[in-house]
């Protein structure tokens, strides 16, 4: 018996290309009207719908089945990037370039995640009260500082007095009652306790009537661009008062014109009156110590980290008038950390542990401080902020 495979040969040929009609019913690029069937090197022009479908179907046939397309949200990293324009003259207390270019990169890529939020249906209520409107200063401070009133003072409780010693008459009276009613015998009532002005006027101390705001995502979803500039506006507006108020208090001199007649008169007397020799001479007093200046006002850091929110979440391209608010508050907080690091060393002796904890808190301001610069003169192409000098 001969095997049945011998004599028998097998072609590896590609298969031929199948005609239009063998193609599958169903799904994508299936035919679904009728197509005429003209040889593949027809080159004239259609007479009916069956011949144009023919060369459509024809000149599908040469295009790829898949197209790739370029993301057109892909960061390409160059080997060598483009230099940075550089402030000419700018102050040397400034930070450095290498850590403007390192925090601009990593500001970028926020504001990329940003534009990235999900929907605001995604997140929990931004907040558990009602936004104030844009325009509105007091009710925004409240709403992200927070608001906190005095606790009204619980009710004293009174101390038991203590028991009062009896005479001996007392107790001889008491004796003789007892005796002739056949009881026990009684002390007289104790006094009713008095309470001092210390404990009829306790320290009331002070709780949070309104809890203060933090930019969460959902929150900032909820406002609107307009809205996130006056914002900007009011903490600009908040920090030029809180400098005007601590240049008044640095700079406050008593003045003696309100003093009383008297005391005028008494002091011109004593400034005219001619001293009388003495052999003792009298010790000079020793001045009191001058009390420590109080430090420049630095944007807390909740403030900061609301402009930093804020600034992750605006669009980058933006009107004249809201470039505007942008400088203005750029240049209030150069302005107050320009004076906080020119009055620093300057407090004079007192504790070295607050001192070293206020210069601490300082300095995290501060670098929240440069971190917002840097933020509006790299994103909105404001370089000459760095410069004061060119304001």
């Amino acid at each position: 018996m001969e095997a049945p495979y011998v004599g028998m040969q097998i072609a590896f040929d590609l298969p031929a290309p199948r005609r239009d009609e063998d193609a599958p019913r169903g799904g994508t690029g299936s035919q679904v009207l009728p197509v005429a069937d003209l040889p593949d090197d027809y080159e004239g022009s259609p007479d009916d719908g069956m011949e144009y479908l023919f060369l459509v179907r024809r000149e599908a046939s040469t295009h790829p089945a898949i197209n790739r397309a370029e993301n057109p949200y892909a960061v390409i990293e160059d080997d060598e990037p483009a230099p940075r324009p550089h402030t000419p003259d700018a102050p040397e207390d400034r930070p450095s370039e290498a850590w403007r270019a390192a925090f601009v990169k990593q500001f970028e890529g926020l504001r990329t995640r940003m534009r990235a939020t999900p929907l605001e249906s995604t997140f929990p209520p931004p907040t558990y009260g009602e936004i104030p409107s844009a325009r509105d200063e007091s009710e925004w401070r409240v709403f992200i500082n927070g608001r906190r009133i005095k606790r009204a003072a619980p009710k004293p409780t009174p101390k038991p007095a203590a028991p009062k010693e009896l005479t001996l008459a007392e107790v001889k009276l008491l004796a003789l009652a007892a005796l002739e009613l056949g009881e026990e015998p009684t002390p007289p009532p104790a006094p009713t306790p008095t309470l001092g002005p210390a404990e009829l006027e306790p320290d009331a101390p002070h709780e949070l009537d309104r809890a203060p705001h933090f930019p969460t995502p959902a929150l900032l979803l909820a406002l609107d661009q307009p809205t996130k500039i006056h914002l900007l506006s009011h903490i600009n507006d908040w920090l030029v008062e809180r400098s005007e108020a601590h240049e008044a208090v640095a700079k406050f001199v008593p003045s003696t014109i309100f003093a009383p007649p008297a005391l005028r008169r008494k002091a011109a007397a004593a400034s005219t009156s001619t001293p009388t020799p003495s052999t003792t001479p009298k010790p000079t007093p020793t001045p009191p110590a001058p009390a420590p200046a109080p430090r420049p006002p630095l944007p807390t850091l909740l403030e900061s980290q609301w402009i930093l929110s804020i600034l992750a979440s605006l669009d980058s391209l933006l009107a004249g008038d809201d470039i505007s608010t942008l400088r203005t508050l750029i240049r209030t907080i150069t302005d107050l950390v320009t004076a906080a690091e020119a009055s620093r060393g300057k407090e004079g002796s007192g504790d070295g542990i607050k001192r070293s904890r206020e210069d601490e808190d300082e300095a995290e301001k501060t670098a929240l401080c440069w971190m917002a610069v840097a933020a509006v003169a790299a994103t909105w192409g404001q370089g000459d902020l760095w410069n004061s000098n060119l304001w």
